[in-house]
């Protein structure tokens, strides 16, 4: 997937990973997962 989202939820989105120790593609599943009912990623 290739998408543009506002600078500022990229900045926001990256420090979440990183707070989160998780890899950007890691929290994207994560989120993605929690939106469809599907709970937390691994």
């Amino acid at each position: 997937m290739n998408f543009k989202m506002p600078p500022d939820f990229v900045k926001r989105f990256k420090r979440e990973a990183l707070d989160r120790d998780m890899k950007l593609n890691e929290l994207f599943e994560a989120a993605f997962d929690a939106f469809v009912g599907k709970g937390q990623h691994k």
